[in-house]
C-alpha cells in the first residue's frame, strides 16, 4: 500500500483536479465516480483503488488528474483485453502512444500495437536487466558508474524515455500475470524538505541532457530538459548525461544526491493478476524490485500517454 503522508502528495491539488472534471454539468454518473474515488482516498493512503471506481465512463482524463495528483494510480484486478485496456487509456489517460520497441522484444500476436511484452522469462523480452540492490548511500557506486558506467541502485531509479524530445507523460502497466511477491516501487520528486535549499538553488532554471543508459544500445538519441516542472524534479540518474553550466562529475553526482533523497521515503506495490498502475513521469520515479525469474514470472503489458488536462 501507498501512505499518502509517506510521499507527500498534496490532497488539495487532486480535487480540485478531480472538481475540475467533475464539474455538475456532468450529471449523476460523474458524481457516483466522484464518490468512490474520494471513499477510495478519504483514510489517507495513496492512489489504490480495489476495483475500478468508473474511469472508463467519467469524463475524460480522469484517470490522468488522480494520477497528476497522487504520483501514481492502482487499480486492483482490472478485468481487460488489450482493446479494452487501450480503450481505458486513450479515455481516462491520454492519447496513448506506442512504446518503443528495441530489437528483440517479443510483441503481442494480437491486440493493439500500442502494447508490448515486458519482463517474460525465458521469452526474450526480458528487456530489463536485474535490479541491483547495493544500498543507495554507497558512494562506491557513484565511482563506478561515472568510471564505467556500471549501475547500482541509484541508476535502477528512473522515468521512462527521457531522452525523447517529448516523453510520455503517463506509463501505464497492467499484469497479465504476477506470481510470487513481486514489487514496484515508487518515489515522489516533490521539491518538498527533502531537498535541502543548496540544491533547490542549483536546480533552479537548470537543464540537463538524457540519452539512453549503457544497456539499451539499441535506443537513440538524445533531448534536453528542465530538471524542475510544476514543483516536482525531472531526474533520471541512468539517462542523465550532464547539465548545462556543470562539470559532469558535478552534474552526475547531484543527481545521485537528489535520487537517494527521493527514494529514503518510497512506496512498493506488489503485483497481483489485472493490476493496473498509472506512473506519472512528471513527478515520480520507480523501479522494479530483483526477484527470481526462475520461480517467479511477471508479465506485464506497457502503454505510454500523454495527457488531457493535467
Amino acid at each position: 500500500s501507498m501512505a499518502t503522508g509517506l510521499l507527500g502528495w498534496d490532497e488539495k491539488w487532486v480535487w480540485g483536479k478531480v472538481d475540475k472534471l467533475l464539474g455538475k454539468k456532468n450529471g449523476k454518473l460523474a458524481k457516483r465516480v466522484y464518490e468512490d474515488i474520494k471513499l477510495a482516498m478519504k483514510d489517507g493512503w495513496g492512489a489504490v483503488f480495489e476495483q475500478d471506481p468508473g474511469f472508463s465512463v467519467a469524463p475524460p482524463g480522469t484517470l490522468a488528474a488522480v494520477a497528476a495528483a497522487r504520483g501514481v494510480v492502482v487499480v486492483r484486478g482490472l478485468d481487460a483485453t488489450p482493446e479494452e485496456l487501450s480503450a481505458l487509456v486513450n479515455h481516462g489517460v491520454g492519447p496513448a502512444r506506442p512504446p518503443p520497441k528495441p530489437a528483440g522484444w517479443p510483441s503481442l500476436p494480437a491486440g493493439p500495437e500500442t502494447i508490448h511484452l515486458l519482463g517474460s522469462p525465458g521469452s526474450g523480452g526480458e528487456f530489463v536487466r536485474a535490479c541491483a540492490d547495493d544500498g543507495a548511500g554507497d558512494d562506491a557506486a557513484l565511482e563506478k558508474w561515472l568510471a564505467g558506467g556500471e549501475p547500482c541502485e541509484v541508476t535502477d531509479w528512473h522515468v521512462d524515455e527521457p531522452w525523447e524530445t517529448t516523453p510520455a507523460r503517463f506509463t501505464v502497466l497492467w499484469a497479465a500475470e504476477s506470481e510470487g511477491p513481486i514489487e514496484t516501487r515508487f518515489a515522489s520528486t516533490r521539491l518538498d524538505d527533502r531537498i535541502d535549499a543548496a540544491d533547490r538553488e542549483l536546480l533552479a532554471g537548470a537543464v540537463g541532457t538524457f540519452a539512453p543508459p549503457p544497456w539499451l544500445p539499441q535506443e537513440k538519441g538524445t533531448a534536453r530538459h528542465a530538471l524542475t516542472r510544476d514543483d516536482a524534479m525531472y531526474i533520471c540518474a541512468d539517462s542523465l548525461r550532464d547539465i548545462d553550466g556543470m562539470a559532469r562529475r558535478e552534474a552526475i553526482t547531484l543527481c545521485f544526491r537528489l535520487t537517494r533523497a527521493c527514494s529514503a521515503r518510497s512506496a512498493s506495490h506488489t503485483w497481483r493478476p489485472r493490476d493496473l498502475v498509472v506512473i506519472d513521469n512528471h513527478q515520480t520515479l520507480h523501479k522494479r524490485v530483483p526477484y527470481d525469474h526462475a520461480s517467479q514470472r511477471r508479465l506485464l503489458y506497457r502503454l505510454r500517454a500523454d495527457a488531457y488536462v493535467v
